[in-house]
């Protein structure tokens, strides 16, 4: 099950009210200071762009993508915005943003490279889901991807298309925790809006699927050793599973799945097809256009648009 993560900017509360009131919720949160390590638990952060008294950023440890890493976020939300008796809760302001991360350390190079594309091509319509200051390149923290030049031969180049992580959408955050992660929206605090946005980002995702991965040539070209050799052995013999392949190249059946999957980072388009490997079947990469709403059920999409007619009619 591929999983989530999100970092929820605000101010108003102290970093250790803030952890309380989790840990009184039954849900484990620690106040770290400033990290960027990824815990097992909820971590309350300092961030320095956020303007406002008692700035923090709250920050998920992946999470499930079903009703109980949803849940989660609800009793979250619920828990830093219930007022106690001094009138204290979490607040937002322009200066905070909301982040989604994405897991995406399974997806083919074919496969992040068509969501970047589909994104910067509905982005112009995302755009009029959000406040003002997260549209077009009115975000310094946010920047449009629509001028970035995706290259597409392996996940390394597409990373290495964007100068730095402040875009709509981060490559950058793949090298480190191997997702994808979505800046766009505005700090927010409503459950409705965050939960609704997770989940399209999630349906999204799996709706930019490629029609057809492919082995990107110029990538098996630099491949050398056991890494080659495994391409080829499926290129010549076709589907393997794992332990016929360990046999062939001398090696694990462990080995055989840890090479699979680094050839995947790579961007060669290995698929599992009832427990077999095999080379997707195609000699170019075929990106869809797809329409914006693909893949995105008809909830999120319903509430999606009402956010629309809501800020336009503001």
């Amino acid at each position: 099950m591929r999983r989530f993560g999100i970092e929820i900017e605000a101010y108003g509360l102290r970093r250790e009210e803030v952890a309380r009131r989790l840990r009184a919720e039954g849900i484990n949160c620690r106040d770290n200071g400033y990290t960027h390590h990824v815990m097992s638990d909820w971590k309350v952060v300092t961030d320095s762009s956020i303007h406002g008294r008692d700035a923090f950023e709250l920050v998920s440890p992946p999470l499930p993508l079903n009703a109980e890493g949803i849940d989660q976020l609800r009793k979250v939300l619920g828990a830093i915005t219930q007022m106690d008796g001094r009138g204290r809760r979490a607040h937002v302001n322009r200066s905070c943003g909301t982040h989604v991360h994405i897991e995406a350390n399974d997806l083919s190079a074919a496969h992040i490279a068509n969501i970047l594309k589909r994104y910067a091509s509905n982005e112009s319509t995302i755009d009029k889901w959000m406040a003002p200051s997260r549209r077009a390149n009115n975000g310094h923290y946010c920047r449009s991807i629509r001028r970035i030049n995706v290259r597409t031969a392996t996940t390394n180049a597409i990373v290495d298309s964007f100068s730095n992580r402040y875009y709509k959408v981060n490559m950058k955050s793949f090298v480190k925790y191997g997702t994808i992660e979505f800046r766009q929206h505005q700090g927010s605090l409503s459950f409705d809006k965050l939960s609704n946005w997770v989940l399209f980002l999630a349906q999204f995702v799996e709706a930019s699927r490629p029609s057809a991965n492919v082995e990107a040539a110029s990538v098996v070209e630099a491949l050398r050793g056991k890494n080659k050799k495994l391409v080829e052995l499926l290129q010549e013999n076709g589907p393997r599973n794992a332990e016929s392949l360990a046999r062939m190249l001398e090696s694990t059946t462990k080995s055989v799945q840890s090479m699979v999957c680094r050839l995947r980072r790579q961007g060669v388009a290995i698929e599992t097809y009832r427990g077999y490997y095999r080379l997707a079947n195609s000699e170019e990469v075929v990106t869809r256009a797809a329409s914006l709403w693909e893949g995105v059920s008809e909830s999120v999409r319903n509430f999606l648009q009402g956010r629309m007619e809501i800020l336009a009619a503001a």
